[in-house]
């Protein structure tokens, strides 16, 4: 039975056809204080693998909230985050990157940010922390180059806020949840793009909200964003489908080919059904 982080990776190596080699590298790789976390192994499912490591969720009259993926992330995306920040970050990056994931409060926040490349083909190259695409000193989380132009600005963001709320009103025994406010998600996004008219960059937001965004709400705040600052907003986990707004329908097609994503409804709603 695995009973910690490496003997998981080595058991993921396996699956994933990788050399023990590999899995040991990664492991290495890792802070020591998520290299010593508890485990938890589903002995029929290694998706269903967790490590805990994540601040629980601080709630009204000192009450808390804890569960998966926050406060026990998958053992599977850790395994293919590390992979893809070994392969894609530069060597100073990939140490900054390492220091950051050691932080509960914002581990799954950096875990999430490798999620855009997850399964980019191999004539498709990315560039981390990407500058000169931001106005001033300020970086953009990912470059995505696919083999055919436009290239793709892709801005990562873990979104907390609106689950909070869904908690905060369950303590209340609030019947009707509020719908999220699309706002949050696009928070700080308007000020990381330039402006671009010519077509020569696809830019926008890639997000993991934790819950379903209020569909209506989302299309009709993505229709009022200067078009030229902000093209699409990606909503996904890190399984292989996802939620993707786009200003046109060629748009989508390149971003659903290029990321290997289904088109999926699963993290949207209709707050106003009865």
């Amino acid at each position: 039975m695995t009973r910690n982080l490496h003997s998981a990776f080595h058991v993921l190596s396996k699956e994933f056809k990788d050399d023990l080699e590999i899995a040991n590298s990664l492991y290495n790789l890792l802070p020591p204080a998520i290299k010593n976390t508890v485990v938890d192994c589903n002995p029929t499912n290694t998706k269903l693998w967790t490590y805990k490591f994540g601040e629980n969720f601080k709630l009204p009259n000192n009450a808390v909230a804890t569960g998966r993926p926050t406060q026990f992330p998958y053992i599977l995306n850790l395994y293919n985050c590390i992979k893809l920040a070994k392969k894609y970050l530069t060597a100073s990056q990939l140490k900054q990157f390492l220091k950051n994931l050691s932080n509960p409060a914002k581990h799954t926040d950096f875990l999430f940010e490798m999620r855009p490349i997850l399964a980019v083909d191999s004539s498709t190259s990315a560039k981390y922390e990407a500058r000169g695409y931001s106005p001033g000193n300020k970086t953009i989380d990912w470059l995505v180059m696919p083999s055919r132009k436009p290239h793709i600005l892709i801005d990562v963001k873990h979104r907390q806020k609106s689950l909070v709320s869904h908690l905060i009103a369950s303590l209340m025994t609030q019947v009707k949840f509020p719908a999220p406010n699309p706002e949050d998600l696009f928070k700080s996004a308007l000020d990381k793009f330039k402006s671009c008219t010519d077509n020569s960059s696809l830019q926008g937001i890639w997000v993991y909200s934790l819950i379903k965004e209020d569909k209506t709400k989302l299309l009709n705040y993505f229709n009022d964003l200067d078009p030229t600052k902000i093209h699409f907003i990606i909503l996904s986990d890190w399984k292989d489908d996802g939620f993707v707004l786009t200003q046109n329908e060629e748009q989508k097609s390149l971003l659903l080919n290029t990321f290997k994503l289904l088109e999926s409804n699963r993290f949207v709603a209709d707050y106003n059904a009865n």
